[in-house]
């Protein structure tokens, strides 16, 4: 039966690779210790300060940091807006690398004149906190949760809580008998008068074993009725061994809760409360074959339906989930989910853990029209030159923290039903020249049917919403995306210009990272006509597109003819030209761009009947 659905699983694969220009990416086995052995407290060396912010395009630079880990596994929601529509964003922060003791929650919100607040630290600069979550209630009062560490347990969770048009934040704990406390939070606002905080966490004691806990405040943090309260099927550990730092998340609207569970040697597991949280049933959306397992007690091939047949797959993965993903809930009370897809083994009974699969891409939707232990495929590596390919043979993918590398995607669902999912994505053509590894960018796709079809990608990142001089060698990712009541779009992400989280791996430099905010409206007839040249396959391509000053210029012309070279500055001054001819069909010039100095240029082909151009950032 499971490999039945597994079979109905791939077709739907093979329907939406045929519909849209997927690639997909090569699947390497990685061997990685057990993600439920992580500390709460990653601590890395050396020292960075905080830098002043800048101005970008459309976007809007809310404030900076320099731990640019800001989640594990799925992202919190972080951003929100009251029923006015003002939006108010957090982000974790930190400067001192050497154990991060400043690290924090900070915010940024929105007056009534529309103008953000500057990005500051809202908890006692003494009080080092982790992994924040955000919303804002149905009376305007923003709420931001995280949890309080010291390095070692006993751990807490602590709310900040600012009251609509009021500067200062109140603070309190969330109660918890837990032994070692709760760790790792995530947070949505509902009831009948949306000031009901419902919240999920795991716990400490014992790391091997974390279950999920949910708690509930009915009048908005004020009291908590429900503590420490364990799902059904989460009382022991007989169906999920443990539950990893972040790999659930929880959506609200008016008395509907969803709580999505993202384990990677489990179940993808949705529960549902339609009695703001009294009362939960659930549906599986993937079933992992092999329920509690402990790492290196091994398994049968014939054990695991759900293997994947295809070439670098090992015959005993088992195709599961990244850890990462989003849960969602439609005007109607419909349940969504997203996840990023990836497979794990213990094939070496001898090593520490198990493994995952390194560069895995693509991400899975699921919703409760949907039969169980079944879902469709929605987005993959976006194949933005046409050659059914993407990037070069030997171009490589950073993995943020062990996760899908299309990943870390949230959902946002309007009040017509219409649903948009943000997610980090490599871009095919932007290819760091150094250590060869591709640029991610936030890219959006949108479905107006219910979830049936979806939208090609939009990346997010491009000359016009972006820094139009910089965005091809701009690293962004953790989006968080929310929906306000007119409609719009409200978008949050981490940026830098370093490729990787310095956090994860400890051999990218500590930098500044910024996060940024992005509102845009719910058209996409308004999106797709702004022109953004690595998104649409060109006539004209330079590779590589980022260089420290040798290049080539590819153009397919039309007709042989005699035409012009052009290379224009980021003012559209004209900074080389030279003549050249070509032939109809494919034609490859050399490009000389070692006499201009780092930026990012224009290079412009025009002749008879043509007019083409590409984009290409030197950097030296």
């Amino acid at each position: 039966m499971k490999k039945g659905l597994l079979s109905l699983l791939l077709i739907g694969f093979a329907m939406q690779a045929e519909a849209q220009t997927f690639v997909k990416s090569a699947i390497v086995p990685v061997a990685t210790p057990q993600k439920n052995t992580l500390s709460p407290d990653p601590v890395a060396p050396g020292v960075a300060a905080p830098s002043m912010a800048t101005s970008r395009g459309e976007e809007i630079q809310l404030g900076s940091t320099s731990f640019d880990l800001q989640t594990y596994n799925s992202m919190p929601h972080r951003i929100g807006t009251d029923a006015d529509g003002l939006v108010s964003a957090i982000w974790m922060s930190g400067f001192t690398s050497a154990g991060w003791p400043d690290r924090g929650t900070s915010a940024a919100w929105q007056d009534v004149s529309g103008e953000f607040s500057e990005g500051v630290r809202i908890e006692d600069a003494a009080i080092r906190t982790g992994f924040p979550t955000a919303t804002v209630l149905g009376n305007g009062t923003q709420v931001a949760i995280a949890h309080r560490t010291t390095n070692a347990p006993p751990y807490s969770l602590q709310m900040n809580r600012r009251a609509a048009g009021e500067s200062s934040w109140t603070v309190s704990d969330v109660p918890s008998l837990i032994a070692g406390g709760p760790l790792w939070p995530c947070m949505a606002a509902g009831g009948p008068d949306g000031n009901t905080i419902h919240l999920v966490s795991i716990h400490d004691v014992p790391t091997t074993d974390r279950n999920l806990l949910y708690h509930r405040s009915l009048d908005g943090g004020d009291t908590w009725d429900v503590v420490d309260v364990l799902l059904p099927g989460m009382e022991d550990t007989t169906l999920y061994r443990s539950i990893d730092a972040q790999a659930y998340n929880i959506s609200a609207r008016g008395n509907t809760v969803a709580i999505a569970v993202f384990a990677g040697w489990g179940d993808v597991r949705m529960y549902k409360s339609e009695d703001n949280g009294d009362s939960w049933t659930y549906k599986t959306v993937i079933d992992f074959p092999l329920d509690g397992y402990i790492a290196n007690t091994g398994y049968d091939s014939l054990d695991i339906p759900h293997r994947f047949e295809a070439a670098g797959i090992d015959p005993y993965a088992i195709f599961t989930n990244d850890g990462s993903g989003d849960v969602g809930i439609g005007p109607g009370g419909k349940v969504h989910v997203t996840f990023g897809q990836m497979y794990v083994v213990d094939s070496d009974l001898t090593d520490a853990g198990t493994s995952i699969y390194g560069s895995v891409s693509g991400l899975m939707y699921w919703n409760e029209d949907m039969p169980e232990d079944t879902c469709i495929y929605i987005a993959d590596l976006w194949d933005t030159t046409g050659d059914t390919l993407f990037g070069t043979a030997s171009s490589t993918f950073a993995v943020y923290f062990q996760n899908n590398v299309t990943g870390h995607p949230g959902m946002a669902i309007d009040n017509d039903g219409n649903m948009y999912v943000v997610y980090q994505s490599p871009v095919d053509e932007l290819v760091n020249v150094t250590t060869n590894v591709h640029y991610n960018h936030i890219h959006l796709v949108k479905s107006t049917d219910g979830g049936a079809t979806w939208s090609d990608p939009y990346d997010l990142i491009n000359p016009i919403l972006a820094d139009p001089d910089g965005f091809m060698i701009e690293e962004t990712v953790y989006p968080s995306i929310a929906c306000s009541p007119d409609g719009n779009l409200h978008i949050s992400y981490q940026m830098d210009y370093s490729i990787n989280a310095f956090v994860n791996d400890a051999t990218i430099p500590v930098s500044d990272n910024y996060m940024i905010y992005l509102g845009l409206t719910p058209n996409l007839d308004i999106i797709s006509r702004v022109e953004i040249p690595i998104s649409t396959p060109s006539a004209m391509r330079i590779l590589p597109n980022i260089t420290q000053g040798s290049a080539v210029t590819s153009i397919k012309a039309t007709s042989s003819s005699v035409g012009q070279l052009s290379v224009l500055n980021s003012f559209g001054q004209q900074v080389a030209a030279q003549s050249v001819s070509v032939v109809a069909g494919e034609n490859t010039l050399p490009l000389d761009l070692s006499g201009l100095p780092s930026g990012s240029y224009r290079v412009q082909f025009v002749a008879e009947k043509m007019n083409f151009s590409a984009t290409v950032v030197v950097q030296k």
